[in-house]
This record gives structure tokens, C-alpha cells and sequence, in this order.
């Protein structure tokens, strides 16, 4: 038969048993709980890092601005993408477009064949761009050139081509400006159109060549 204090000491090393475990419960149950905040909050991080880092569409946008070599003047193009700032000659590099090469408009001279004697610029996206980009022209400086000056203004998409398929695009146009458009004087803009593409690079129906209501100022003197 077992003592009286026998019983007592087993009754108090079963509490102390009992209370061990249950603190090793409870802080089993802090750290997953903890755990489970912090993968949280990893996985938050990361997905909205791979939202920042998902590269656009894959192909081109391209937007050439185009007047005739004989001329001496310095015709700028702005391309306004749908989301940032206006890129043109004094913020060449965005997110969305690049303005690969800013022709100052220097008389081309009689070294040159005719068939490229023309002066370009023009800029080039990151990707196909899905949303509306807007495309300006300003008359910088007319040098010695004899106003008005005439000059148009294209549109290029380029679609990265699926295994086995020859890249789409490129070569033709989607869009030109109007026939006719010419700078009378010097620091004019003039807006030339907006479009609209899909992800797809397809010109978006009835959205082809509209340009807002309200004029669009993206070059600052």
C-alpha cells in the first residue's frame, strides 16, 4: 500500500508534467502561428515582385517619324505610352518605349542615295504595349529650312513569332497619319493620333487613328 506521501509527490510531478507540456503546446502553436505570417507575408512580397517583373507581351511597337532628307530641320516625336511619361528627346528611356534614334535634321548632302535620303526617328516599345498610346510631333527648329515642312508619321508592330511560324508584322504599316501634314512654324506640336492595341497587337475596331478631344502637350519649351 503506498503512503501518503507517496501519492502526493506522484500528484505533483503529474502537474508539472502536465504544465510542461501544455507550455510546449503553447509555444508550438506561437511558432506556427508565427510561421504562417511570416509565408504569408513572403508569398505577398514575391507575388507582387512577379506582378513587377512580368515582362510585357513579347514583340514590338514601333512609331517612325519621317521627313525628306533635302530638308534641314529638327522635327521631334513624343510617344506617350498608357501608363507613364510622354518619351521623346529629353527623356529618351521608359518602361513601356525607348526613342532609339533622335534625328536632328541635318542636311543629309548628295553622298547618300536617294532612295535613303530621308530624315527618321523612331521609337521603339518593350514588348507589345496593350492599352492606348498617344504619338505628337513638334518642330524644334527649322534650321534653314524654308517653312512649312511636310512630314508623316508610321506605325509598326512586330509579333514574336510561335515555334515554327515566321515573325508577323514589321514590314507594313498599321497605321499612317493623314496625308498632308506639314509645320508652319517653329515649336509647333501637333498631335498626329492616338491607337489602340490589344494583347494581341491588333488594332483595337474604332479606335484606330481617334485622337482626344483634348489636345495632348507632352514636349515643354
Amino acid at each position: 500500500m503506498e503512503s501518503f506521501w507517496t501519492n502526493r509527490g506522484s500528484s505533483s510531478e503529474d502537474a508539472d508534467s502536465i504544465i510542461s507540456k501544455d507550455a510546449l503546446t503553447n509555444a508550438l502553436a506561437a511558432f506556427l502561428v508565427l510561421w504562417i505570417v511570416t509565408m504569408t507575408m513572403i508569398g505577398q512580397k514575391q507575388e507582387a515582385k512577379a506582378k513587377q517583373e512580368t515582362p510585357p507581351p513579347p514583340g514590338q511597337v514601333g512609331v517612325r517619324l519621317v521627313w525628306s532628307g533635302d530638308i534641314d530641320a529638327d522635327l521631334d516625336q513624343w510617344v506617350l505610352p498608357p501608363e507613364g511619361n510622354p518619351i521623346g528627346f529629353t527623356n529618351k528611356v521608359g518602361a513601356a518605349y525607348d526613342l532609339k534614334h533622335d534625328d536632328q535634321g541635318l542636311n543629309l548632302g548628295d553622298n547618300v542615295p536617294a532612295f535613303a535620303k530621308v530624315h527618321e526617328e523612331y521609337t521603339w516599345s518593350n514588348g507589345l504595349i496593350v492599352g492606348e498610346t498617344c504619338v505628337n510631333t513638334v518642330l524644334y527648329s527649322p534650321h534653314s529650312a524654308k517653312l512649312p515642312i511636310p512630314f508623316y508619321v508610321e506605325v509598326y508592330v512586330t509579333k514574336a513569332a510561335k515555334e515554327g511560324e515566321d515573325p508577323k508584322g514589321g514590314g507594313t504599316p498599321i497605321l499612317v497619319s493623314d496625308a498632308g501634314l506639314e509645320f508652319t512654324k517653329e515649336k509647333q506640336e501637333i498631335n498626329i493620333f492616338c491607337f489602340v492595341l490589344d494583347a494581341d497587337g491588333n488594332l483595337v475596331p474604332g479606335k484606330e487613328g481617334v485622337y482626344s478631344n483634348q489636345t495632348i502637350k507632352m514636349y515643354t519649351n
